[in-house]
């Protein structure tokens, strides 16, 4: 399996590199991060691999490159996403996938920052939301080559806090019941 990331680079997203870290020098595996990502590079890309993750932000109209105010993926891109695995980790990211009907583990509404925690009316605690981030990343890179299924089960299973309100929301926002 061919997996693709594709991680725009934004300081309020970087503890996503965390996801694929493991994997810099796997022959299997290219990475798309930086400034200025290209549309073109990444559908170049995306005709090439089995999977494709995308981390960082996004809405339910498709993942973005938010510091450069622009989207990376839209509905114009169903053709090829349709045939792929597909990883989305974007804020929302669950209402394009199931709009689309793709073959895909998505997030819902993810706190991943103070602003957003206040917002939501959650606790403006970073080492609640360092924790929930880092959880859900680690997760994802271990089980990031299991089937889709295995994914949304091993998430549903490990990313879970008793006392961590921020996971808590972003739980209910994937539609887990806690």
């Amino acid at each position: 399996m061919r997996i693709l990331f594709v991680h725009p680079a934004d300081p309020s997203t970087a503890f996503g590199s965390i996801i694929y870290q493991d994997y810099l020098q796997c022959d299997n595996v290219t990475i798309i991060t930086g400034n200025h990502i290209l549309r073109k590079d990444i559908r170049e890309a995306l005709q090439s691999h089995d999977r494709i993750v995308f981390i960082g932000h996004g809405t339910e109209l498709g993942f973005g490159d938010m510091k450069s105010c622009r989207y990376l993926i839209t509905s114009a891109d169903l053709q090829i996403l349709r045939n792929k695995e597909v990883i989305c980790f974007w804020c929302n990211a669950n209402i394009f996938v199931e709009k689309y009907d793709l073959n895909a583990f998505a997030t819902g509404m993810f706190v991943s920052e103070i602003q957003e925690a206040k917002t939501y009316n959650l606790p403006e605690d970073q080492s609640l939301i360092d924790y929930s981030n880092t959880l859900m990343c680690n997760i994802l890179s271990r089980c990031i080559f299991d089937s889709i299924g295995k994914i949304k089960n091993t998430v549903y299973k490990e990313y879970v806090s008793e006392t961590n309100p921020i996971i808590h929301f972003n739980r209910e926002c994937m539609g887990f019941e806690n």
